[in-house]
């Protein structure tokens, strides 16, 4: 099931940047389409103060991570769907408690060197080291030059979807602490000045020219004062704010005319059974669980009824009945 405009948390369930980070990310990505090819620089200002690479926290934060300077395995697309970012195509094995991923061929760090499957490995390792019990990764290891092998704690059909998380990113296997630090992804934009601002110019050759980075160049300032972030954009110093001051608008309403973005934050919401009644319980779920009334009722109506994996694009027929049957065959009287 996917969710919209739910308040984001750190866990495993977080699969991509929110709220105006979102809809900032999308503009230098894969919202625009109208242009045959990268021109012009957007100029953003957003809360909080310019960190390094590595704080990905804020709204300044993500737009340095995932989207713009690094990239992770997976993405979430502009329509909601999974789709490969630096991973080609992934395969599970052994009822979807291990998964072949196979890597993306031609892909480049911004110093020059290419992505590779021991990038992979120790990108998800040094990741494993800090959220562990987030991840359900057991293992992570190399079976060809663009292809690694994931095990997991147990058979996880949606994994493939915690390979978009924003935390994921993917660094260079000889140094990833340094490439946070100074910027050192595979993404469209790479660092140029973090001094005065933090400005972002655009990749010559990407693999995803043709269908993301409109902009030669991103601009991005760190303005605490929702007041001065919004003056500034009635100013023209800025293209595009993050969460502007209402009322400075409404003062300027008659003068100006501004469109307000806002790009809800999609993720994939799972039900995991652990324990000696784990298969009957989800296999019962899988079909007498009323995800409508989970939407409308527990989610208020914000978000759509999706499938059980990144395979499925609807979910299973609803069958109490056969829901029932299955418990009561397993002895299951209560989970």
């Amino acid at each position: 099931m996917s969710a919209q405009g739910i308040r984001p948390a750190i866990s495993r369930r977080h699969l991509i940047r929110t709220g105006a980070a979102a809809a900032l990310v999308a503009a230098s990505g894969l919202a625009l389409r109208a242009e045959p090819g990268p021109s012009g620089v957007l100029r953003l200002a957003a809360p909080g103060r310019l960190p390094g690479p590595e704080g990905a926290n804020g709204v300044l934060g993500r737009l340095v991570a995932p989207g713009s300077v690094f990239d992770c395995l997976a993405e979430i697309g502009p329509d909601g769907g999974l789709m490969g970012e630096l991973a080609e195509s992934w395969e599970p094995q052994n009822g979807g408690a291990v998964w072949a991923v196979t890597l993306r061929d031609g892909a480049e760090f911004h110093d020059g060197r290419s992505f590779q499957a021991d990038d992979a490995v120790v990108s998800l390792r040094y990741h494993m080291a800090a959220a562990a019990d987030r991840l359900g990764i057991v293992s992570v290891r190399k079976a060809k030059r663009l292809q690694i092998v994931i095990t997991l704690e147990a058979p996880d059909p949606g994994f493939p979807f915690l390979l978009s998380d924003p935390s994921l990113m993917m660094l260079p296997a000889d140094d990833p602490v340094g490439a946070l630090r100074h910027g050192i992804g595979t993404g469209l934009y790479r660092i140029k000045d973090a001094h005065t601002g933090m400005r972002l110019e655009r990749v010559a050759a990407h693999y995803k020219d043709g269908r993301a980075g409109w902009f030669e160049a991103l601009e991005l300032v760190g303005i605490e004062d929702a007041k001065e972030r919004t003056r500034g954009l009635l100013a023209g110093r800025f293209d595009a704010v993050a969460a502007p001051d209402p009322g400075v608008q409404r003062k300027h309403g008659g003068k100006q005319r501004f469109i307000d973005v806002a790009t809800p934050s999609r993720r994939h919401l799972q039900i995991r059974c652990r324990g000696d009644n784990a298969g009957p319980l989800a296999a019962a779920l899988k079909l007498g669980l009323d995800r409508y009334a989970v939407l409308n009722e527990f989610l208020g109506g914000r978000g759509r009824v999706a499938g059980d994996t990144p395979i499925s694009s609807e979910p299973p027929e609803q069958d109490t009945a056969r829901a029932r049957y299955l418990l009561a065959k397993a002895g299951v009287d209560r989970a």
